[in-house]
């Protein structure tokens, strides 16, 4: 009688257990890199929002918005005025209105030699602390209270 030896089974390399290795040394390198980096950034004051509601009347600080149309005509808070009487009509409504924020309100087809041309203008323009005058930059056309303007639908 004969004795039968049992079939050799041939190994196999299971994977899936080198695939899990291998993404947790994955995870670990990823973050103890991440903890070698130093995070460096600038401390930023950002300003608070207001849900867009109106501020006229509740003592916060006003707003002297400078526009320039498309034409190129200037206009101080709605009030037509000349390119050179431009920075004393600023004085004297920030001489007037010690805390005003002036917000700069350019067509978008004014060339950037405009917008600079008007911030020299206005960093001429003295507080009655001797401070320059606070400056912003409507990045879409606002109304005098420093409301957005919506565009009209053609």
């Amino acid at each position: 009688m004969k004795i039968r030896k049992p079939e050799m089974k041939k190994a196999r390399i299971e994977i899936i257990p080198m695939i899990d290795a291998i993404f947790f040394l994955l995870v670990f390198f990823m973050f103890s890199s991440l903890s070698m980096i130093r995070m460096r950034g600038a401390n930023v004051s950002l300003p608070a929002g207001q849900n867009g509601k109106s501020t006229a009347g509740t003592g916060e600080t006003p707003k002297l918005i400078v526009s320039v149309t498309n034409s190129g005509a200037y206009f101080l808070n709605k009030k037509s005025i000349s390119r050179q009487t431009l920075q004393k009509s600023l004085q004297d409504e920030v001489s007037a209105r010690s805390n005003a924020v002036v917000v700069v309100n350019m067509a978008k087809n004014q060339t950037t030699q405009t917008l600079v041309d008007v911030l020299d203008s206005i960093n001429k323009v003295r507080t009655p602390s001797g401070a320059p005058a606070p400056v912003l930059i409507a990045t879409e056309p606002v109304d005098n209270e420093g409301r957005a303007i919506e565009a009209k639908a053609r």
